[in-house]
């Protein structure tokens, strides 16, 4: 049953089923977020083909209204502050039904729209002026009055659209059910933070924690060790005050010079033993930390690797570079001293309320009574700290994603002179993140202190009742002094312990927006056996491929093409047309919705992703190149090609006579993105990275634009070589690149329009083709005449 993200429970399905709301599955139920009363719950809204019911839940499901599509005249929704309501027009009468929260706004709009688009025209109204028959008609008695301008007459409406079926509604609604599936948080209805699926606010810190620890399983016995150096560093800390106890009572006060030298060397003794633990415990930590961290840094690196192209065009690079670096280096703050701290102070804390008690039950006592007040004070103030914290780390992913923008793009800035627009946009972010880190650390230092208060003013109870017990002889000073130590050492971990909240909300949100990451699952994945690919001719099939990068949206609809070994094609068509769709889906970026791509007779869904991208080269308008040498990026489709392949490819691209004019040769750095490179050198480099791959099936992306006559001319060449024996797709806005192809395929609105030669195709003269030569011919001759 298509819902908004939530299950459906088995109680509320029967109830439905008994309301018979639809006369086939499925229905749809949504989850509104907010009780009638404005108050957060759940109320559930279901369509079917029959009625429209809402269901509340209280004590238990309970159908607060249920509305006959045959009597729905309308649909609308109401604003309200911080939400709105569902108002449908039964025969002409308008009856909220169901509140929902702002965040939900967008789907019951949606949900209202399409429903006004089923209901049945509106009953018409009687109008009390109804006019008589002419045969009841009288004459007026009283004198005529004088004329009254004429009354313009009125337009006739336009008709009004018959209503929609409401399948066709309901197929609209799922795809709003979908959007608010990717927005917002299925338990709670919250917005998710941008770039993100995490909710801070549903976060299970303990199933967290558990997944970050599983990754410390190779390092068992380290983590063995740190725990009994913790627990050892935990009762060393209680010896010093046992130590000052005897110093005062036993030495001070009693004078007893020869146990002076004896205590005191204890007690430097521990303080040695106490930094050595601390020490070797530390470097452990760290050493685990760092470990737990980079697997966990790897794999998320690892598994971008494997994610499809469509995830990366929907998210920011910057934001993604913050999960894998930001992020990861979050959870090993949280690791090495996080973990280690928490333990020794919840040992020290354990320790020594038990050790008071049992000292004196009643001083024991008013040293722990603080420690509830301030669990509950923290808790309860740390969800508003908690939205503090949100929106700071969604400020900062947003500052890296524009900075990690501007610094890709700053060739582009440089050259329209963008920078101090740029610099004013970047200030604009920072000084978010300034205000949101203020707001944020301001509402914790102030917590703090409250905190310090709390836990401090016990001391002033224990100094009075303890300073009775020590006036009245019941009690020596030295342990008046060493409760005093003692309280001192369970508060200090005490007023640590508050920012756990801190640690844990920093550490688990970081650490489940590194996991979300993980755990998405790939569009594009290998069969359970998939196939090589040897002896590959080439030969290319598309049988009706549908695809659209939103499945409600085909870009490409119903495409039938066949392609024989060895053989160029030319793809042609307006800007939109699907062309680079088209050429997506044979690489296997993506994968068709419907129909399929086969090569050799193989659908390429069976076959594995490596074996196939391995048989496959693209040479694109504007070719990446990686910050390295240049024989690094020729040879990086094949990292084990040898030197002479690598120049051999080099020499067949024309690239091996510029290669050779700089100072390093192939060994030249080609900068960021080949900033030390033209566009012609990049589009040659390219060309030779595809011929050291040596595919059978090549792709060309706009391989000719944007260079001069002479460079495109060695590009030409170069391509000439390159094509030769190869089954080729080319797309060209300049159609003379493509003289040298077999046929040629013309695109428009996702469809092929028209297929030939180019002679077959100009003696069209009404042809979508002859229409674009003649524009292209005629622009090239403006262009001339007008150099």
């Amino acid at each position: 049953m298509p819902t908004n993200g939530h299950t459906v429970p088995a109680e509320l399905q029967k109830l439905l089923n008994e309301q018979a709301i639809t006369d086939k599955e499925p229905m749809i139920c949504i989850c509104s977020h907010m009780t009638q009363d404005a108050e957060y719950g759940k109320t559930w809204l279901a369509i079917g083909d029959r009625r429209v019911t809402v269901v509340r839940n209280t004590k238990g499901y309970e159908v607060t209204s249920a509305i006959d599509l045959d009597k729905l005249t309308g649909a609308k929704t109401l604003p309200f502050i911080g939400g709105g309501a569902l108002s449908l027009d039964i025969d002409g009468k308008p009856t909220e039904v169901l509140r929902f929260p702002a965040s939900q706004a967008r789907l019951f709009g949606s949900i209202a729209g399409n429903l006004q688009k089923t209901a049945r025209p509106k009953p018409p109204e009687k109008k009390e002026d109804e006019k008589k028959p002419e045969t009841e008609i009288k004459e007026p008695a009283i004198p005529a009055t004088p004329a009254r301008p004429p009354v313009e007459e009125k337009k006739p409406e336009p008709p009004k659209e018959p209503p929609v079926a409401i399948d066709v509604a309901m197929k609209a609604i799922k795809i709003s059910l979908d959007e608010e599936i990717e927005r917002n948080c299925g338990n709670c209805g919250r917005q998710y933070p941008r770039h993100t699926k995490v909710c801070p606010f549903c976060i299970s810190r303990t199933r967290t924690l558990f997944r970050i620890f599983s990754f410390a399983r190779p390092y068992r016995l380290q983590l063995v060790c740190i725990s009994i150096l913790m627990t050892l560093s935990a009762v060393i800390q209680l010896v010093p005050p046992r130590l000052t106890k005897y110093l005062l009572d036993d030495v001070l006060i009693k004078k007893n010079t020869g146990m002076l030298g004896t205590l005191l060397a204890i007690l430097f003794a521990t303080m040695v033993a106490q930094a050595l633990i601390a020490a070797v415990r530390s470097r452990l930590a760290v050493w685990v930390g760092a470990q737990v961290t980079n697997s966990i840094r790897m794999r998320a690196y690892n598994h971008l690797q494997i994610l499809s192209l469509g995830y990366f065009e929907k998210r920011q690079v910057g934001a993604l570079m913050s999960r894998v670096s930001h992020d990861s280096q979050n959870i090993e703050g949280f690791l090495v001293e996080g973990v280690q701290f928490t333990v020794i102070n919840l040992l020290l804390l354990v320790g020594i309320s038990v050790s008071l008690l049992i000292k004196n039950p009643t001083l024991g006592m008013i040293v722990i009574i603080p420690i509830p007040i301030v669990l509950i004070v923290s808790k309860l103030v740390w969800k508003k700290i908690m939205v503090g914290f949100r929106k700071w780390w969604d400020s900062v992913s947003r500052m890296n994603a524009f900075l990690s923008d501007t610094l890709n793009g700053t060739r582009e800035i440089k050259a329209t002179g963008q920078e101090n627009r740029t610099i004013s946009r970047f200030e604009e972010r920072s000084n978010e993140t300034t205000a949101r880190t203020i707001t944020a650390e301001q509402n914790w230092q102030t917590l703090l202190p409250m905190l310090t208060l709390i836990i401090q003013s016990s001391s002033i109870l224990v100094w009075y009742f303890g300073g009775n017990e020590v006036l009245g002889g019941r009690m020596s000073a030295g342990d008046l002094i060493e409760y005093l130590t003692l309280m001192g050492l369970l508060y200090g971990p005490l007023q640590l312990l508050t920012r756990l909240n801190d640690w844990l909300a920093r550490s688990t949100t970081a650490a489940e927006r590194v996991f979300e990451l993980i755990d998405t699952q790939p569009e594009i994945v290998d069969a359970p056996s998939p196939l090589s690919m040897d002896n590959v001719t080439g030969r290319i099939e598309l049988k009706d491929v549908t695809f659209g990068y939103e499945k409600h949206k085909p870009v490409l609809k119903n495409l039938t093409l066949e392609i024989a070994a060895g053989q160029m094609v030319g793809l042609v068509g307006k800007s939109g047309s699907g062309k680079s769709t088209l050429i997506k889906l044979v690489m296997r970026l993506y994968d068709v919705d419907q129909g399929g791509i086969l090569v050799d007779g193989i659908d390429i869904r069976q076959i594995g992703r490596e074996a196939y991208h391995q048989r496959v080269s693209v040479v694109l308008q504007d070719p990446f190149m990686f910050n390295g040498s240049i024989a690094e990026n020729i040879a990086f489709g094949r990292p084990g090609a040898s030197a002479a392949e690598i120049i051999r490819a080099a020499s067949a691209a024309n690239a091996h006579e510029f290669i050779m004019r700089l100072p390093n040769g192939y060994d030249s750095q080609v900068g960021e993105r080949g900033a030390k490179l033209s566009g012609g050198e990049r589009q040659r480099i390219a060309i030779a990275r595809a011929l050291v791959m040596d595919p059978k099936i090549l792709i060309l992306d706009e391989a000719t634009s944007s260079v001069d006559t002479e460079t495109e001319q060695k590009i030409q060449q170069a391509l000439e070589r390159l094509v030769k024996g190869r089954t080729t797709i080319a797309i060209a806005h300049r159609l003379s690149t493509l003289r040298h192809a077999h046929y040629l395929v013309v695109m428009e609105n996702g469809e092929v329009k028209e297929k030939g030669t180019h002679d077959e195709l100009m003696a069209k003269t009404d042809g979508v083709y002859h229409k674009l030569v003649t524009i292209q011919t005629e622009w090239a001759r403006t262009v001339a005449v007008g150099a």
